[in-house]
């Protein structure tokens, strides 16, 4: 099985459209309800000259805290190739290929759009937008944080998601104590911890000096904070 290992850059934040010199993609993220058998991705070319685009779709995982495409039959896009004049707005079906199969959690993936202009194929763009399916029933987020200890300059933060729905990041801080002044982590999107996932941050600082404080961020839209714990029996960074 092959593997893709790709940037997951934050030009995809939910709630905001993807813009760049040539196009406007709506939406940013994508959820697809159970009962749902395909959705839209619209793509508008803003540009003065054709524009060409290339969309594919790879299942979406966290392993050993970091990202991983790999290619799937469960999600298909019509059309996955095609050329757009400029002013002019194309829809590109996103459709469920399982049948709505019973799933135990949502199931995440990566929708990786390539645009460029045909006449200079050398320039091209990547957009990547993350895309989830929902499980029947009700899915929790339950997010565990503790440090690991590198050296006396570096530790890592490291969150896992027992949950079975993914988990949004937006403004991560540490929070020393009373008196001290909060330390801003990562402002805005921070990333995304996938069901059964972790993702990891590194810190500057060994992890005993983090270990006084918490940690707080806005998951899914709701402010959470954790305290700073060690890590018992958590995968090496």
């Amino acid at each position: 099985m092959r593997f893709w290992h790709y940037s997951l850059a934050a030009m995809a934040m939910a709630g905001v459209a993807a813009q760049a010199e040539d196009l406007d993609i709506e939406p940013v993220s994508m959820r697809m309800a159970p009962e749902e058998s395909s959705s839209s991705l619209w793509i508008s070319n803003v540009s003065q000259q054709p524009v060409q685009i290339t969309a594919r779709v790879f299942a979406w995982l966290q392993q050993g805290g970091d990202e991983v495409l790999v290619p799937t039959g469960d999600v298909g896009l019509s059309p996955p190739w095609v050329n757009i004049l400029p002013g002019v707005q194309q829809r590109v079906r996103v459709m469920r290929l399982n049948g709505g199969a019973q799933m135990l959690q949502e199931r995440s993936y990566r929708i990786i759009v390539d645009a460029q202009d045909p006449q200079q194929p050398q320039n091209a763009t990547r957009y990547s937008l993350p895309l989830f399916l929902d499980m029947q029933g009700s899915a929790l987020v339950a997010l565990q944080l503790c440090l690991l200890g590198e050296d006396a300059a570096h530790s890592w933060l490291r969150i896992h998601n027992a949950g079975q729905h993914h988990a949004k990041l937006v403004d991560l801080q540490y929070l020393p104590g009373l008196g001290a002044k909060t330390q801003v982590l990562i402002s805005e999107l921070a990333g995304y911890v996938l069901p059964c996932g972790y993702k990891r941050w590194e810190l500057d600082g060994s992890a005993t000096e983090f270990a006084a404080g918490q940690f707080t961020a806005t998951v899914n839209g709701q402010v959470q904070s954790w305290p700073a714990v060690m890590c018992l029996d958590a995968p090496a960074p």
